[in-house]
């Protein structure tokens, strides 16, 4: 039936049916909702910058879409790295680079690990996909590199399969 006809018995009928419904309480409180300022309004062609630049050195040796990688720095005790492998820790974000450049890559790590620091987060996944060369994925070489010349990153491992598996790592980082 159209709302702009409605029958008066059926709407008697409805009043009659629920006058002794009562309004239940709650101790909730109602979230406010946001309001934009649109004198803030962020441009679409902004370009987006490194705030600081990885480290790469040439003494870390390659690795393959197979390879499990592991670091930790040496004052981080070995049980805290089991545990990271393990999949242990409260996992605060996750980054997904598979499909970037690695100039890409680099920016967004960038934002990414400046946000977590701003937010004290302290144990993320950053997902680099396996690559296409099956012999020197890029990414995850790249990865290897950065994360070990990075102060902020206590250790780094490869992520279990069910966040990403070899394609994907667990990473620590200091609480700044």
């Amino acid at each position: 039936m159209p709302k702009d006809k409605v029958d008066q018995d059926e709407l008697t009928s409805f009043f009659e049916a629920v006058k002794d419904v009562k309004r239940l309480s709650h101790n909730k409180v109602t979230p406010a909702r946001p309001t934009i300022d649109k004198s803030k309004k962020v441009s679409v062609n902004t370009v987006r910058k490194a705030r600081f630049y990885f480290e790469e050195s040439s003494s870390v040796v390659s690795v393959t879409q197979e390879d499990y990688l592991s670091f930790k720095r040496p004052e981080i005790a070995n049980k805290i790295l089991r545990k990271l492998q393990k999949g242990q820790y409260n996992i605060g974000a996750v980054l997904d680079l598979h499909g970037l450049t690695s100039r890409e890559a680099e920016i967004e790590l960038s934002h990414f690990f400046t946000e977590c620091a701003v937010q004290k987060i302290t144990a993320v996944i950053l997902i680099h996909g396996k690559g296409k060369d099956p012999v020197a994925p890029i990414l995850k070489n790249k990865l290897n590199q950065w994360l070990r010349h990075y102060k902020n990153v206590l250790a780094f491992c490869t992520s279990l399969p069910k966040h990403g598996g070899k394609g994907a790592l667990y990473v620590l980082l200091r609480n700044c």
